[in-house]
């Protein structure tokens, strides 16, 4: 399993290679939801919830959609110029896709993308209106994506990106054989 998502009772977890799986019982038993690829490797590598709408980041075929809880899934690449997906992240009307090369917004649920910040993403995560792209460094947006600084952790690459109140937290790999978890109080 590399990615989850919660939306109400249902949990939807993306997997290597074998697609979506959905529980409605806390994980007890899970149902094939769709998106396994037939002739090669297809990795869900981020899922996303926005109200009824679920999201799954791949490596090999963008962002795809599901409206009806995971029974048919649709995908909504309008705009990406990449198909490998490393992260997802939403928040209301807005939802970001980070890619091998540039961070993308959405605000019609994957219909249109458009690019916001041309750097690699591999960990996004939103406050309020504070957008965190991890890539290579970690990049600040304060406006949902229309413009961004450097946050820090230059020479370093994030990995994962979580926000608890003030605290920020961000896994990271320097390839030099460190790495583990920085905590930031400022954004």
């Amino acid at each position: 399993v590399y990615s989850f998502v919660m939306n109400g009772n249902n949990i939807f977890a993306g997997t290597y290679n074998n697609g979506v799986f959905l529980s409605t019982n806390n994980g007890e038993s899970w149902t094939f939801s769709g998106l396994a690829h037939q002739n090669y490797d297809r990795h869900i590598n981020s899922m996303a919830a926005s109200g009824n709408n679920i999201f799954a980041g791949t490596n090999d075929s963008g962002v795809f959609l599901s409206t009806n809880n995971g029974g048919s899934w649709v995908q909504v690449n309008n705009g990406l110029t990449t198909l490998c997906v490393w992260c997802l992240a939403s928040s209301g009307n807005y939802l970001f896709a980070g890619t091998s090369d540039k961070v993308f917004l959405s605000t019609n649920i994957g219909g249109n993308w458009t690019p916001v910040l041309s750097q690699y993403a591999g960990a996004i995560a939103i406050s309020g209106n504070n957008v965190l792209a991890g890539g290579f460094g970690m990049f600040l947006s304060t406006n949902y994506g229309s413009s961004w600084t450097s946050a820090g952790l230059t020479g370093k690459q994030v990995n994962a990106i979580a926000i608890s109140g003030n605290n920020i937290f961000a896994g990271i790999d320097d390839f030099n054989g460190g790495g583990g978890l920085f905590l930031s109080t400022d954004y």
